[in-house]
């Protein structure tokens, strides 16, 4: 990412300030030249650096700094840096070498020093300037003037930073390179898996994979490499752990290593060990404003190292994005408890309220332990709550009684319901009754969240599941902690606009299967690109509002654009635009309005409302404009004939990259033919699919 410049208002008229964000590179170079050159010209050559913002600054960024405090030195001014962390004060300190470079923590302790014509932490001695050299305080431009200066320079262009091209995958897909990858074979397709896995996450927007070859860590394309003698390597195998830059002795690295350390500038290092041996090391660098992670993107990494450790790693067969039908017996996949954890660190967090949260635990849960049933009973509740599943007979389960309240919550491990302590035989009965099997007590840091009980699908082999049990809960317990006993009313809300909207539809159009066709694709293709459960929430909240612009008109459209009246057309094309307006008020998530605006733009720029183009249109409008059009074609809106599946997608693929995204298409036709289309007959798109106009 590159740097973005800010002015630091300061009361002195004589002293310019700047703050720094995002990440000082080596293509900042020109424009922190083009600032000095600013500053000279407005006679502003005293400037406070402050670089507390910044993420990440490498050798290059330090040298582009010690190029623009030379061009003020040699003004007979200089600059004095705010905000400089250890790494930044080692990279600083390699490249101020003939030029000074003076630290202090705040603003406040600079400009008291100034003041007091104090040198703060001086690392290198500045050469004192002359007096004529240096400009008189009423010379000097007004701090708006100096915005104006800073505006020209955001304003520069560029050198653009080339990213990997990374796509949007699911973690069975990245699992199935992940776990053919070795370290004895090319890693280039391994490399790019993880790269797509972390980038569908958000954890990374660039990856790289250092394997071993030899007697060095070198990258897919062989442009990166490092010693495996070296510090950083040595430290990295060291460390069983995700480490920081700051968790590398600068000390220990050697030129190869820091010249690779500061062209990458990572946020975070994960080790990958096999046969206790460092296989390979992954270096990775976020994306936006925010570089650090937080403690459920932490933990993630961590069962990811965990995945990438294991020799158990499954050959691609996981079925973790695949909702399972309770209806169906259960087989093993392959899948591990270490991938199905991962996928759980991953999602999980995004849950909008307890019912989501059970429901995607039971669903990546299935592939090592099939849930047919789970209920929750929560910090004094003596009623469980049906999470997953659809027996009625456990909404009836009364677990009162201090004594059985009590063994509930100091229970240490899980207890199968026929071994219960006799006492509690009358609620043993009833558990048995209602199909319980297992009592699980969830706890974290010592708290007690709540009780969960579980019913398993009969095929199921393994009579004593104890420990899986206890390594799924443990870490799930985790990440429940964060959620309270509130309203849970998110699906409610959801369903309530779904029984609506298709009230509406049917009243319009005879049936709802369009939409309810649509939905269902939305939710399959979210699946395929790792969207996490909110947003896929958001999506289909979108594509149930998506004609609300159109709800209070009652004008008809009929089939074939071209007898519409002008204001038939103005009206169709105005509806995104009344639709989002009615929503924006409501606080509602971006997703939601971004589908409502834009599910009508195409790819190619040729739809309405605003004529976007390529990535410029919202993902998830991408995405739903796809959805929408293969479920219009096999559902025969409007009284057309419907069109096959494989039909469907052959005319879709036609489309690809004029009027949708032809990443997405791809994706898309993944998602709902996994065999892939076949060649029908050749056939045409139906007349009213996009007016035109």
């Amino acid at each position: 990412m590159a740097t973005h410049f800010e002015s630091l208002t300061l009361d002195r008229p004589d002293l310019f300030g700047v703050t720094l964000s995002g990440t000082v590179s080596p293509g900042d170079k020109e424009r922190l030249r083009e600032l000095a050159a600013k500053c000279l010209k407005h006679g502003q050559v005293q400037v406070i650096m402050d670089l507390s913002g910044l993420g990440a600054l490498g050798g290059g960024g330090a040298g582009a700094l010690a190029d623009f405090q030379a061009q003020l030195v040699g003004a007979g001014g200089g600059s004095v840096f705010v905000g400089a962390g250890e790494v930044m004060r080692h990279f600083l300190e390699q490249k101020f070498v003939d030029v000074p470079l003076v630290l202090y923590e705040t603003v406040d302790e600079a400009l008291v020093a100034i003041e007091a014509e104090s040198p703060g932490t001086t690392v290198t001695a500045a050469p004192e300037p002359t007096p004529e050299a240096i400009p008189a305080a009423e010379e000097a431009t007004p701090t708006d003037a100096m915005d104006d200066v800073l505006d020209e320079v955001e304003a520069a262009p560029k050198n653009a930073v080339l990213r990997k091209a990374n796509q949007y995958t699911s973690l069975s897909d990245a699992l199935e390179a992940l776990g053919a990858w070795s370290d004895t074979k090319d890693h280039a397709e391994f490399s790019q898996a993880l790269a797509n896995l972390l980038f569908s996450h958000g954890l990374a927007g660039e990856t790289v994979l250092l394997a071993r070859r030899g007697d060095e860590f070198v990258d897919a394309g062989g442009e990166r490499r490092v010693p495996a003698s070296g510090g950083f390597a040595q430290t990295v195998a060291s460390i069983n752990r995700p480490l920081t830059l700051l968790d590398i002795p600068a000390e220990d690295l050697d030129d190869e290593d820091a010249t690779l350390l500061e062209a990458l500038a990572p946020d975070v290092i994960l080790p990958v060990i096999r046969e206790d041996t460092l296989a390979a090391m992954v270096l990775l660098q976020r994306e936006g404003e925010d570089h650090d992670y937080n403690v459920a993107e932490n933990f993630a990494l961590e069962l990811l190292m965990r995945v990438l450790n294991s020799r158990e790693v499954s050959s691609g067969d996981a079925v973790l994005d695949a909702d399972h039908d309770d209806s169906s017996t259960w087989e093993p996949d392959g899948t591990t408890a270490a991938e199905v954890l991962l996928q759980l660190a991953l999602d999980l967090p995004e849950a909008v309220d307890r019912p989501h949260f059970w429901r995607i635990f039971s669903r990546h849960c299935w592939p090592v332990l099939p849930i047919a049933q789970l209920g929750f009973l929560g910090q004094d509740r003596v009623r469980p709550q049906l999470m997953a599943g659809g027996n009625d007979s456990w909404m009836g389960l009364e677990l009162s009684g201090e004594k059985l309240q009590l063994f509930l919550q100091t229970m240490e491990r899980p207890v199968a319901v026929e071994n219960m302590p006799s006492f509690f035989k009358t609620t043993r009965d009833a558990l048995r009754q209602a199909g319980a099997e297992w009592i699980v007590a969830l706890k974290w840091e010592g708290k007690f969240i709540g009780t969960v009980l579980i019913q398993l699908d009969p095929g199921y082999g393994n009579s004593d599941p104890t420990e899986l049990l206890e390594e799924l809960f443990i870490e799930t317990s985790r990440l429940l902690a964060r959620y309270h006993d509130t309203n849970d009313s998110a699906d409610v809300n959801l369903e309530l606009v779904r029984v609506l909207i298709s009230q509406a539809e049917k009243n319009h159009h005879g049936s709802d299967s369009q939409t309810a066709t649509m939905v269902k694709q939305v939710g399959r293709l979210a699946r395929v690109m790792a969207f996490p459960p909110d947003q896929e929430r958001d999506m289909i909240y979108g594509c149930l509002l998506r004609d609300i612009g159109l709800m209070d008109k009652t004008v008809d459209f009929p089939q074939g654009d071209r007898n519409w009246t002008q204001e038939q057309r103005e009206i169709w094309r105005s509806h995104p635009d009344e639709g989002s307006g009615l929503l924006v008020n409501l606080g509602l998530p971006a997703t939601i309005t971004d589908v409502v605006r834009s599910h009508h733009e195409r790819y190619d720029g040729r739809g309405f409302p605003r004529g976007l183009d390529g990535h410029n249109i919202p993902l998830v409008a991408r995405v739903v404009s796809i959805a929408e059009c293969y479920s219009e074609m096999i559902t025969g809106t409007d009284g057309q004939t419907p069109l096959s599946p494989v039909a469907a997608a052959e005319l879709l693929r036609r489309e690809a990259g004029s009027r949708f995204d032809p990443d997405l298409v791809e994706l898309f036709l993944k998602a709902v033919l996994p065999s892939g289309p076949r060649s029908g007959h050749a056939v045409a798109f139906p007349p009213v699919l996009e007016p035109a106009g």
